[in-house]
């Protein structure tokens, strides 16, 4: 469970955001673990997700540009640039146009599902 604040993009990133792990669930090891495996880039895929979807309802469009270093807003900026060549603005603004676009780059930004072959 991903438990995520975007009241402010400008508050430190490890303070909006909060990652629950069932420790008692059988992936619970992959999902914890320092080896990359196939739960790793789903697990990326589906937080990042969550947090635009978030960001998208509650930010209304407004101050996506600028942020302090070390803030969740820089730390989704950046996270866009990686997963989804995107400006964090670009990516708000396509989840709330075109959330299965954002979906499928998201999937091919983190390879999602990329170890099945």
């Amino acid at each position: 469970m991903v438990k995520f604040s975007a009241d402010d993009l400008n508050a430190p990133f490890l303070g909006s955001v909060r990652l629950f792990i069932n420790k008692d669930h059988p992936a619970a090891e992959s999902l914890l673990g320092a080896e990359s495996g196939i739960a790793q880039p789903i697990i990326v895929r589906d937080i990042l997700a969550q947090i635009l979807i978030s960001v998208a309802l509650t930010s209304g469009g407004e101050a996506l540009d600028e942020f302090d270093e070390g803030s969740t807003g820089a730390t989704l900026e950046e996270l866009c640039a990686t997963y989804l060549d995107s400006t964090l603005r670009g990516a708000v603004d396509m989840m709330s146009s075109d959330p299965g676009r954002v979906l499928a780059l998201l999937q091919a930004g983190t390879g999602f599902l990329k170890e099945l072959k």
